[in-house]
């Protein structure tokens, strides 16, 4: 697809990145110690990626260790939620009531974008069908994990379960609601513009082949290759890259200060909420803390 659908992907897939241009050391690492400023315990801040191949999916060194020496367990959203939660977000996902994706597109941009799909990348017509009725962010979630091959795994669920057995509170940096509305903060019409195929289209970002570049600067754990990835995608997209991301970083650091200042937390969030100069690691800096990479 185009660049800005191509950003999606990674903000999707790594969920938020910080700004750039500033190293961190040791930024190799995707788990962080954060201690000083008087804390009477370590706590911990994970980069987790948000899918990926079960076949590639890993626990860096050291992770279990520190995990289970917490007693909360901190991430983007709480997982759990009640069906009057979810039944609720329901309207918040799709187009305003008769409208589909056809409505908000010229018939030749759609075609365009109905054969890409079903013909270039093999999706079924009636998949399709049901993701248009969804708005384009959310749908465009939906399809990539459709076109993905073989069994793919989150990070979320599975220390969810963890914490849960453990007996270890629970807690959201933010709430679903928050996140929904965030996305409706790019309008529909915005959305749209994500799926225009180009008049060539073999200039089309292929969506797996991107899903699996990001897997594969994931799994060496490189903090500052994703955040020049992303730095790359992103030219154009300042608003964006606020919005979604540097914002969100800057609000998290008082509600993480609150609960480590209690008890060991471990803070899983998307891996290039790390680095850069308004990045977790950083700002938790800038806050007073020490914070050192985990390594062995």
């Amino acid at each position: 697809m185009n660049k800005k659908i191509t950003l999606l992907l990674i903000v999707f897939l790594f969920s938020t990145f910080a700004t750039f241009s500033q190293k961190t050391e040791n930024s190799k690492n995707l788990l962080w110690e954060i201690s000083g400023k008087d804390l009477k315990t370590s706590s911990y801040v994970f980069g987790t990626m948000h899918m990926m191949p079960k076949k590639d999916f890993f626990y860096p060194n050291q992770f279990m260790e520190k995990f289970y020496s917490c007693e909360v367990l901190v991430m983007e959203i709480n997982m759990d939620l009640s069906l009057k939660e979810q039944l609720a977000l329901a309207p918040k996902v799709k187009y305003p009531e008769g409208k589909t994706l056809k409505d908000y597109m010229a018939e030749e941009d759609y075609n365009k974008y109905r054969a890409f799909f079903t013909d270039t990348m093999g999706l079924k017509a009636s998949k399709l069908n049901t993701y248009e009725k969804l708005k384009p962010f959310f749908a465009y979630s939906l399809i990539l994990k459709k076109l993905l091959p073989g069994k793919m795994v989150m990070f979320e669920p599975k220390l969810s379960k963890m914490a849960k057995k453990k007996k270890m509170e629970i807690y959201g940096l933010e709430t679903i609601d928050f996140q929904m509305d965030m996305v409706g903060s790019i309008s529909i019409e915005e959305q749209v513009e994500m799926f225009l195929i180009p008049e060539d289209a073999s200039k089309t970002n292929n969506l797996v082949t991107e899903f699996f570049k990001t897997t594969e600067i994931y799994k060496t754990q490189d903090i500052e290759g994703m955040m020049e990835m992303t730095e790359e995608e992103a030219d154009g997209n300042e608003q964006f890259i606020k919005t979604f991301l540097t914002d969100r970083n800057k609000d998290w650091i008082p509600k993480i200060e609150k609960l480590i200042a209690n008890k060991p937390t471990f803070i899983a969030v998307g891996a290039a909420h790390l680095g850069g100069e308004f990045g977790v690691l950083n700002l938790l800096r800038e806050a007073g803390y020490t914070v050192t990479a985990v390594i062995d």
